[in-house]
């Protein structure tokens, strides 16, 4: 008999019938105090913990789920306290830092009170499943060998996925780097626009590539690629003047930076403090567009700033190492995931037993839609009505990156993705795993990413105004509705 409250018992192809949350409860404890105490497993779990993500993925085991007190997976405290003393020992800032999942979930606790204990299994099967598979040695879950080779193709398609829309961005960055230098070097109304229209254009690849994040992947490394990339928000005074700063940023500090190169600006991104970006694409979008002080349109930084203004020539050299390292970053990633390369990233992801690369897809996916895109770049704007908040405030182009953010979520449930040169990359995607766990959770998974893309584009422009709305104004309902889609 099933729990009260929760689901009725169903067969998945490939796996036995779904157990309890006591039974799951007891077989995560049974696999975490067998990979500790236990010969040979305790190696293994300590070779995990060694890499970035393998620390991140053990942190989620260790942490207590719970929803309004009606859910909750736990582990003893003797056990945990072994557990994260290895987890000390290995990668200290990845305890108290990797625990997205948790705060997802209460997360969606805070925005609906009236979520039951079968709701939140529904929510959360896939991904509790998808972790016992992944980190069993043996038939825990009763995996079949067709389900092995579901989650090797899936992980494949993933690889090509990653490398064919991070190749894009990269090459619309190389198209922007040139607008930019062609701008600088001709600096006008129209180069000028030029260099605006291509940055836009060069977001929409990159936004898409965003899915592949938060599993210390390329992008979210020791190297620390994603904030020099795409670090968001940003204190405009720490690169250029304000208009309450006008002599501020590196620009005007001739003193301390007398040249201004890329190494300068890698050396100097987060120095200060997580909004100190010196770097990426928003601190570009501030060089191109200015401070957003209309409440009708973007920035409207004048040309003049590139011209005869003070400082020119210096913001000039900015906007260009700017764009070069741009460039240089993402060659580094499509490195990272680029086919019959040895010993590159994409090799060991593919080498790897692939339910564990699955996991580490599907929690990044989880970890991205929840606590990134729902959270930080939509409820938080929602709730503090700050222009500051939003993602892309110099360009007013927000809404954009709401729409690429989404599309990219569900290139990889449906295996699907559309290139800038518009040819299509196909295979199978994440769902043909997820129909294996449960077909009617991955059927909700699709009607909810349809949903999502439609509340996407229904979103009025621009957002920064959307936002300062009242609660029952349509608009407004648009972005709270968008956030409470469960991905």
């Amino acid at each position: 008999m099933p729990l009260p409250g929760t689901c009725q018992e169903e067969q998945v192809p490939g796996l036995m019938a779904r157990p309890s949350e006591e039974s799951l409860t007891t077989r995560l404890q049974a696999l975490l105090t067998q990979s500790i105490n236990g010969a040979p497993f305790r190696t293994q779990i300590q070779q995990l913990s060694r890499s970035p993500r393998g620390a991140s993925l053990l942190r989620f085991a260790t942490t207590r789920y719970s929803h309004r007190q009606r859910c909750q997976i736990t582990l003893p405290s003797q056990l945990l306290n072994r557990l994260l003393q290895i987890l000390e020992r290995a990668h200290p800032f990845q305890v108290s830092a990797l625990t997205a999942w948790q705060e997802q979930i209460q997360g969606t606790d805070h925005r609906n009170h009236n979520v039951s204990m079968r709701e939140f299994w529904k929510q959360t099967r896939i991904l509790l499943v998808l972790f016992l598979v992944a980190f069993s040695d043996g038939d825990l879950l009763g995996q079949s060998a067709e389900f092995r080779a579901a989650c090797q193709s899936a992980v494949n398609h993933y690889a090509s996925l990653a490398f064919a829309t991070y190749s894009d961005a990269r090459t619309a960055a190389i198209t922007l780097r040139s607008a930019i230098e062609r701008f600088v070097a001709s600096p006008s109304d129209q180069s000028l626009e030029e260099a605006k229209e291509a940055w836009i254009s060069s977001r929409r690849p990159y936004l898409q590539s965003e899915v592949f994040r938060f599993y210390a992947g390329p992008i979210d490394d020791e190297r620390g690629l994603e904030p020099m990339i795409n670090g968001w928000p940003l204190d405009e005074f720490y690169i250029d003047y304000t208009e309450d700063a006008p002599n501020a940023g590196i620009i005007a500090d001739l003193a301390n930076y007398p040249r201004i190169d890329p190494e300068l600006l890698q050396r100097h991104n987060e120095l200060a403090g997580e909004t100190a970006i010196t770097c990426g694409y928003h601190a570009i979008e501030f060089l191109l567009w200015g401070q957003d002080l209309s409440s009708e349109g973007p920035g409207e930084r004048p040309v003049s700033d590139y011209t005869n203004a003070p400082l020119a020539e210096r913001r000039s050299d900015y906007l260009v190492a700017c764009a070069e390292l741009l460039v240089q970053h993402l060659s580094i990633i499509c490195h990272d995931w680029a086919p019959n390369l040895p010993n590159n990233y994409r090799h060991r992801f593919l080498e790897d037993d692939p339910k564990r690369s699955l996991w580490y897809a599907v929690y990044g996916l989880r970890t991205f839609a929840g606590k990134e895109l729902a959270g930080e770049r939509l409820l938080v704007a929602w709730d503090t009505q700050a222009q500051e908040d939003e993602h892309s405030c110099f360009s007013d182009t927000t809404l954009q990156d709401i729409h690429y953010d989404t599309l990219g979520i569900r290139n990889l449930f449906s295996g699907d993705y559309t290139r800038t040169d518009a040819s299509s990359v196909t295979g199978p995607g994440l769902n043909t795993v997820f129909k294996r766990i449960s077909q009617g959770r991955a059927l909700k998974l699709e009607e909810n990413l349809t949903r999502a893309l439609h509340l996407a584009n229904s979103i009025p422009h621009p957002f920064d105004q959307t936002i300062l709305k009242s609660d029952s104004d349509p608009g407004r309902r648009s972005i709270l509705d968008l956030s409470l889609i469960h991905i």
